[in-house]
């Protein structure tokens, strides 16, 4: 019976490292679909099929750890898959590939040149949205890279905050706003904090400017005191 356990304990782990091994091999190849590391552009060689091949052999692999997050790409593979087909099919040839702008696809004659005209309108407006969220995007780094340890650059004030701050009400994407909001936050909160330490710093001096002031003030009443009272003994000693 103890050999017949061991057995199975050993059968069971060497599934588990198979398993493993299976999902490591359709990792690698889930990766070989994008063109970056951030896998943001699909390759202009990927498939519809290989994605649903790709996603049956992961299903035989839910229980592996790992699984959901391929699953999620694989999902958003596709969904970018579509995005681009349905998009190059408005072109004379694909405007995108590879993740890169064809500047010689031309969108397709249409029957009505109003629809045209609509359509390059929205992508006009698209492109100016995209080029807004990326400058201030850049901006927000701009603005975080000043941050160390809770202390903001010197360079850095109410005012250059308050203008990134401003931009990011020109985004659209709620998602990304709430996202660069919670980046920049930090900044504010070391502003704060500086901008209270320079308050009880300005107090502190104005304090000792105060008593200084003070003592100087208490320094000469007591001096010219003493003349009056020297200049008074001097008079009776000359009177007697």
């Amino acid at each position: 019976y103890y050999n017949h356990v061991q057995a199975v304990a050993q059968a069971e782990r060497e599934q588990e490292a198979k398993e493993k091994a299976q999902l490591a091999s359709i990792a690698s190849e889930v990766t070989e679909l994008f063109t970056d590391d951030q896998q943001q552009f699909l390759k202009d060689t990927t498939t519809a099929t290989q994605i649903s091949n790709l996603d049956n052999r992961l299903s035989l692999l839910k229980k592996v750890a790992g699984y959901k997050d391929i699953k999620q790409v694989l999902a958003d593979a596709q969904e970018k898959l579509t995005q681009v087909e349905t998009l190059n099919e408005k072109f004379t040839s694909p405007i995108l590939v590879n993740g890169e702008i064809q500047t010689d696809a031309h969108v397709k004659n249409v029957d009505t040149s109003t629809f045209e005209e609509t359509y390059n309108k929205a992508v006009t407006v698209a492109e100016k949205e995209i080029s807004n969220a990326k400058s201030v995007m850049a901006n927000v780094t701009h603005l975080t890279d000043q941050l160390s340890n809770g202390t903001v650059a010197a360079t850095v004030n109410q005012t250059s905050y308050d203008d990134v701050k401003k931009q990011l009400t020109t985004l659209y994407d709620e998602d990304l706003k709430a996202k660069l909001q919670t980046q920049i936050t930090p900044v504010q909160t070391a502003l704060t904090k500086r901008a209270a330490a320079e308050k009880t710093a300005r107090e502190k001096v104005a304090a000792e400017q105060a008593a200084q002031e003070q003592a100087a003030k208490q320094k000469a009443a007591e001096e010219q005191a003493a003349q009056t009272q020297a200049t008074l003994l001097a008079k009776i000693a000359a009177n007697t």
